[in-house]
């Protein structure tokens, strides 16, 4: 069965379900119509549902299987000694270490050649080493994985003993707060792999097995991650995911790639499952209730009422952005549920929260009852002060290091905001209140629209936050008000450099930060610190822009002196490494454009080694990854203009597979996506460098028609045209370079119209006037015949 009929067939087969079981056939041959094929393939889905008590496992890239694989007597340096499991991936042998170095017993999974043939095996290598540094109490370890002579894919893994999760619960008959602290533990192991950027995929009881000391264990995990890798210029082969539908989403099951949120549909419906005590009824509807699972009283219908039935519906929300943020956002609840305390998902009143205050301290409430009385949890000044305080700052910065936040960050700040509001208005607030409520806004316009940091795209509601925060900041004298201006002004001044291309509106805010940083407090903060790289760094974009490449050079080294008086235990985390390679790529670039090619290398060289050895301690900081991207743009690019393009393809590929694994949990990034259409477009135009038209006209093509929906969606972004403008030229160029001439003066005539009404607004760069304008005057000369062929420039 094709990929596309094995989606369809599960999406029909799923929407079956929701019809009684007497009218499900003649439902299927309605909806199926005149389509053979996908009715077989529906009622064959419906026939293995009744003939299991639990929903098949399949690869949906799978063929017709034998049903075992043939063996060989050993892998490595395991011998297999017995089969102790098959399944829709492989089958699983029990194996013993037998080259003489020490005794292990080892799990050896032989995959399905069906399924690791559509896998690049460069790919395949890079990704199983991903899963292999995957080590936590929670998840079975992966040690190895490979193929031998033969060509048979295998994983090593941890040997279990055990029984599934579902078969534990059963057996031992435990009741809900000792499943809760289970399924904890297995959100423990889900989270560890997230901040990896690994997603499990087929989360469901068979995967976990609680062994004999009550450790549970996540198997397979990532395995589905291994078996889809693709080269990053691949298709996106979402369909080859293995596939529960029992514990999968409707994304997952209309055929989407699957995300973290995935994974948390599943844990949900696990829960629920350890819980009533059975599968969860196929036509149930989402979100899974607990208390319409069980009859009319049931004993358990107090527990399946409460905030355990708010957390399971959470956690199996059919609407992504409505479920749980993260396996360790529904871990919290299920701990705020085992301690009496609310739930940090459900929205709070006096009455919710006094009832837990009353039945977590039932014995004392005659004493505490009257401070009780009439005290609504909201108008309590402190508390709301350190609750919206906890959420736009520990809060905020804890989820910053968390893949997958971005949009999660925005509703929690924007939530806190609303509690800082109140309090700012409300009469005789402290300054300092007021001083918290702008450093809100500056956070809240952070992940709204600033550019350079991970954000959504709403660049007039990140101005207008900054607006606000500037104008409650100058009326504040208080220590610490300066600071956080000149940090408000940066971000402003960032909005003017890399959205508007305003330079002297820049030039004017940076200025004003410069002057509201002052000198250094002392002892010398890490935010007085990370302020003044800030002020730097804007500093170097400006002259960049303007090709005032020696005073880059001036204020670069001005700023890695700075670098270099950081103590030692503020070189520790990711900060540094991402300052000090942001100041070498200015630098580099200035090398370049001032002619010293070779020289711009070795600057970024040495920024690839720090943010490399930088990775090895930090392997899943976003900040060290997304500096990685950048920097290997820079060698890339200088690479190809020394004459070395095949070298620099590998580095573009590995920027890619980077930006896509991040992509997979930050989709609605803006930030991220435009840094990824920038990577695409290189790989381009290095690929029309080797002669690949082909592929190189398919990628520039893909990034022209991303940029032409984001300038739709977001009118009157001058950055947003600009890069059109810029990436319409380079489609131009690789057209001319294969030989489609008229397609080429097309797309450079379009170009010219974009850039000139850049320049008609005065938002045009001298940089762009000077270099992109006139090459695309010179070519278009070239198509009118005013020039002949030879004047053609096709740099870019």
């Amino acid at each position: 069965m094709d990929i596309a009929l094995e989606r369809r067939a599960l999406r029909t087969f799923e929407e079956s379900l929701m019809e009684a079981p007497d009218a499900r056939d003649a439902w299927i041959a309605a909806k199926c119509g005149d389509d053979p094929q996908l009715r077989e393939a529906v009622r064959a889905l419906v026939d293995a549902a009744r003939r299991s008590t639990a929903f098949p496992t399949e690869a949906p890239s799978a063929r017709a299987r034998p049903a075992t694989i043939a063996p060989p007597e050993r892998i490595g340096a395991y011998r297999l000694t017995e089969r102790i499991g098959s399944g829709g991936m492989g089958d699983v042998w029990r194996a013993e270490r037998d080259d003489g170095l020490f005794e292990q017993s080892v799990a050896v999974k032989l995959l399905r050649p069906s399924l690791y043939a559509a896998t690049s095996a460069a790919y395949f290598d890079t990704e199983r080493r991903v899963l292999a540094r995957l080590r936590h109490r929670n998840i079975a370890q992966l040690y190895d994985g490979g193929a031998d002579p033969s060509g048979l894919a295998y994983f090593v893994m941890e040997l279990l003993t055990g029984d599934p999760i579902d078969h534990h619960v059963r057996r031992r008959k435990l009741e809900p707060r000792a499943i809760a602290r289970l399924v904890i533990d297995v959100c423990a192991g889900v989270q560890h792999a997230h901040a990896a950027f690994v997603v499990h995929a087929d989360i469901k009881p068979s995967n976990i097995i609680v062994d004999g000391d009550g450790v549970v264990k996540l198997l397979d995990f990532g395995i589905a991650q291994v078996l889809t890798a693709q080269p990053s210029d691949g298709a996106d082969e979402s369909g080859a995911y293995p596939l529960t539908p029992a514990y999968a989403s409707p994304s997952r099951l209309a055929g989407e790639r699957p995300t973290p949120s995935d994974d948390v549909f599943a844990l949900g419906v696990m829960l629920y499952e350890l819980l009533v005590g059975a599968p969860r009824d196929a036509a149930a509807r989402l979100p899974l209730s607990l208390a319409s699972a069980i009859d009319v009283g049931d004993q358990r219908m107090a527990t399946f009422e409460g905030d355990l039935a708010f957390i399971v519906a959470r956690a199996t929300d059919p609407r992504p952005d409505h479920r749980y943020a993260s396996a360790s956002a529904l871990a919290t609840d299920l701990e705020n549920w085992l301690g009496l305390h609310p739930l940090a998902a459900r929205d709070r009143d006096w009455r919710y929260e006094t009832s837990l205050f009353i039945r977590r301290h039932r014995w004392g409430v005659t004493a505490t009852v009257a401070a009780l009385v009439g005290v609504q949890a909201e108008q309590r000044f402190g508390e709301v002060r350190s609750l919206s305080k906890f959420q736009i700052f520990d809060l905020y910065d804890a989820l910053a290091q968390t893949p997958g936040t971005t949009e999660t960050r925005f509703r929690m700040a924007r939530v806190a905001q609303g509690y800082l509001d109140r309090l700012a208005r409300a009469p005789s607030t402290p300054p300092e209140v007021r001083l918290e409520t702008a450093a809100g806004y500056i956070r809240l316009a952070q992940v709204q629209g600033v550019p350079s940091m991970p954000n959504l795209g709403d660049l007039d509601a990140a101005r207008a936050n900054l607006a606000r925060a500037d104008a409650m900041l100058a009326k504040t004298d208080l220590p610490g008000a300066s600071l956080e201006r000149a940090h408000c002004k940066l971000m402003m001044a960032t909005i003017a450099i890399q959205s508007d291309q305003r330079m002297d509106a820049a030039k004017a805010l940076v200025a004003e930060a410069e002057r509201l940083l002052g000198a250094p407090t002392d002892p010398i903060s890490a935010r007085w610190l990370d302020t003044q790289q800030s002020l730097l760094l804007r500093q170097m974009e400006i002259a960049d822009w303007e090709e005032r490449y020696d005073d880059v050079r001036i204020i670069g080294a001005k700023s890695l002196a700075a670098l270099d008086t950081w103590r030692g235990d503020m070189r520790l985390d990711d900060r540094y490494p991402v300052w000090r390679a942001g100041v070498l790529s200015k630098l580099g670039n200035a090398r370049w454009y001032l002619g010293d090619r070779e020289g711009g290398l070795q600057v970024f060289q040495s920024a690839d080694a720090l943010l490399r050895e930088a990775l090895v301690r930090m392997p899943n900081s976003t900040s060290l990854i997304k500096a990685l991207i950048v920097n290997n743009y820079d060698v890339a690019t200088t690479l190809d203009s020394l004459g070395q393009t095949r070298g620099a393809i590998p580095r573009m590929r590995e920027s890619l597979a980077y930006g896509n694994r991040l992509l997979s949990f930050e989709s609605r990034d803006h930030n991220l996506r435009r840094l990824m259409w920038r990577q695409q477009s290189a790989l381009a135009q290095l690929l029309a460098s080797t002669g690949q038209f082909r592929d190189a006209l398919r990628e520039e093509t893909a990034v022209v028609a991303a940029k032409q929906a984001y300038r739709r969606a977001h009118p009157g972004e001058i950055r947003a045209e600009r890069d059109l403008a810029f990436d319409t030229m380079v489609l131009g160029t690789i057209n001319w370079r294969a030989g489609r001439r008229a397609e080429a003066c097309r797309s450079w005539a379009e170009a010219e119209q974009q850039f000139l009404s850049l320049k008609t607004r005065g938002v045009l760069t001298p940089w762009d006037t000077s270099t992109q304008l006139g090459l695309l005057s010179n070519n278009l000369d070239v198509c009118a015949r005013r020039k002949p062929a030879s004047a053609i420039r096709l740099e870019t």
